[in-house]
């Protein structure tokens, strides 16, 4: 990944109702970005060469680390479960003792707390200690661990449960560009850098560049994704899809495009929701193709309850639908009229011509569940964002 960084103070946004208390920061590594909203981990830009495309992993709501205080009072427990557990955020993070560092925890590494004098945490398992700055408690993580080796055989409602290993975090593909399955990652997409236009303020915001990759190694679509991290914990992201040497066609499809994995606990077919709309549809079932300003999905995760609300833009080429999903995805894709309506729609794919690009905007919002309510104030929020 490459990382360059410029200043640009100038885009800081107006907030409906007034600013936002809290800053954004944003810290690189060799192949991730860590954002911290007021020192807490809110996600980390994934964009190594060792996954099939980049990803937004871990995702946390606030008040994770004084949640976590009440967690740690006792073992955690069933595996899979958040418990005190939490996820390293920062490659190379350090583990110390005393004064001195007596090691290094990888980017993704789930260790588990057992004590806490702020800002410090101790790891008894590796006898030692880490700063809450570099790590998100699971009981605040509103996306899937990813397993790299998942237990076979388990039951749905098993909370190791995991299909879909192409799910991970919150990403941007789709099944189909010119009959290749980036969904389902039979084909790269490849970063090739990442820009820090605005390192912290109230808003930060970076841009990243990838290359939708051809089984040749070529590209085939120049991804360029801007991402706008809020104080309130909500994302946009910007999305200019060009075609580089080729005219390039996104089929019609159900299998896309920007997308989050929810954990095991929040799904709807486990004992998750309420999931609704802006239109006032419940229900997965209900939601599911349809289009809305936003769809708002919570549930359970450990002893809180969150809400994941994804929104689209207004002013976008044509209005959205959401793959929302009983067991924990969550997408939205405009390209996919007849698939989302069973063929009550005509086929509508979507060519994009050499020296041509399509823009897209969506956001993303998390927060500690009340009502959703809070989905149509985010959703206010999202539409001012200039």
């Amino acid at each position: 990944m490459i990382v360059r960084c410029l200043t640009v103070w100038g885009v800081l946004l107006a907030w409906m109702g007034g600013a936002v208390a809290g800053e954004v920061t944003l810290e690189p590594g060799p192949n991730s970005v860590c954002v911290r909203i007021n020192g807490e981990v809110f996600t980390v830009l994934n964009t190594s060469k060792d996954w099939k495309k980049p990803f937004l992993y871990p995702v946390a709501a606030p008040g994770g680390i004084q949640h976590l205080a009440e967690d740690v009072k006792k073992p955690s427990g069933e595996e899979g479960l958040p418990g005190s557990r939490v996820m390293v955020c920062k490659e190379d993070a350090q583990l110390h003792l005393s004064d001195e560092s007596t090691g290094k925890l990888k980017l993704g590494e789930i260790v588990e707390v057992r004590s806490i004098k702020r800002p410090l945490l101790w790891v008894p398992d590796l006898n030692g200690w880490v700063h809450e700055r570099d790590v998100a408690p699971l009981g605040s993580v509103v996306t899937r661990v990813i397993q790299l080796t998942p237990k076979k055989d388990l039951d749905r409602k098993h909370p190791l449960y995991y299909d879909h290993p192409h799910h991970k975090g919150i990403w941007n593909t789709i099944d189909e560009v010119n009959g290749i399955k980036f969904w389902n990652e039979d084909a790269t997409v490849r970063n090739i850098s990442v820009t820090i236009d605005q390192a912290q303020g109230e808003t930060a915001q970076l841009t990243m560049v990838n290359h939708w990759l051809s089984p040749d190694g070529s590209p085939l679509v120049k991804e360029t994704t801007k991402l706008r991290f809020m104080a309130d914990h909500s994302l946009v992201a910007d999305i200019d899809f060009a075609a580089v040497d080729k005219a390039v066609t996104f089929g019609d499809t159900k299998e896309g495009l920007f997308a989050i994995r929810l954990p095991n606990s929040m799904r709807e077919n486990a004992g998750g929701g309420p999931v609704a709309n802006a239109d006032g549809l419940t229900s997965t079932m209900n939601c599911w193709g349809k289009t809305s300003p936003w769809v708002d999905y919570a549930g359970p995760v450990g002893h809180r309850k969150l809400a994941v609300t994804l929104m689209d833009w207004s002013g976008a080429f044509r209005k959205s639908r959401y793959h929302v999903r009983d067991y924990g995805l969550f997408s939205i894709n405009p390209f996919g009229p007849k698939s989302y309506t069973n063929g009550a729609e005509p086929e509508a794919p979507v060519t994009i011509e050499p020296g041509k690009s399509i823009q897209l905007r969506y956001g993303v919002s998390v927060r500690e569940f009340v009502d959703h309510q809070g989905a149509a104030e985010a959703y206010k929020r999202f539409e001012s964002v200039k």
